[in-house]
């Protein structure tokens, strides 16, 4: 049955290194078991204010939270050895990896995914492939750039793509649309791509 994990990221400024919250939605055997997210103390807890009017998150919401090195270990007891999916993937995969950077702490290995570029493939003729506007067009709940609610709806939208693709897990997805899952080691990394692939 289909298993994985869905992850979402806000960022505090235009860095990649200033994770200021992550939220996840743990799939097993096909359906949503967990939904859960944490605040982020960014470094320095700076804010631009273009960033707030997005997601809502202040400097006084993260003050007293924990840094990301902090927070990534509880996220990976939940995460597991699952497939991580994120809609654009390549967005948080290297906050992930930027904030880890800046706090000089290993990640541990990821396998990921991503629900935005799948999308652009199995419904090439929308006019849009945004998390909000599939969201709308399929009836997912969703409470934009709050990160347990658009993680929420990137793993609905992995459910669908799996069911219509009649496929058992998100590695077989990916490999019967000739794409490879993108890999995180240490310094390895493989982004999400079809390139050269079919």
């Amino acid at each position: 049955m289909v298993s994985f994990a869905a992850i979402d990221f806000e960022t505090a400024t235009s860095s990649r290194d200033s994770a200021c919250a992550i939220g996840i939605a743990i799939v097993d055997d096909g359906e949503i078991t967990v939904k859960r997210s944490w605040l982020i103390k960014p470094p320095g807890n700076d804010y631009d204010d273009f960033n707030i009017t997005i997601h809502g998150i202040t400097p006084k919401d993260t003050k007293r939270q924990p840094s990301f090195d902090r927070v990534w270990p509880d996220v990976h007891e939940y995460v597991g050895d699952r497939v991580v999916l994120a809609h654009n993937a390549q967005f948080d995969i290297s906050v992930a990896r930027a904030s880890a950077n800046y706090h000089e702490f290993q990640l541990p290995k990821l396998r990921f995914a991503c629900t935005l570029g799948m999308a652009r493939t199995i419904w090439p003729n929308r006019p849009r492939h945004t998390l909000n506007s599939l969201a709308q067009d399929f009836g997912i709940p969703l409470n934009h750039h709050d990160a347990e609610s658009d993680a929420s709806a990137a793993a609905e939208l992995g459910l669908m793509m799996c069911k219509r693709n009649e496929t058992s897990g998100i590695e077989e997805l990916v490999a019967g649309m000739k794409y490879r899952l993108g890999y995180l080691d240490g310094d390895n990394y493989r982004g999400f791509s079809n390139k050269g692939l079919g």
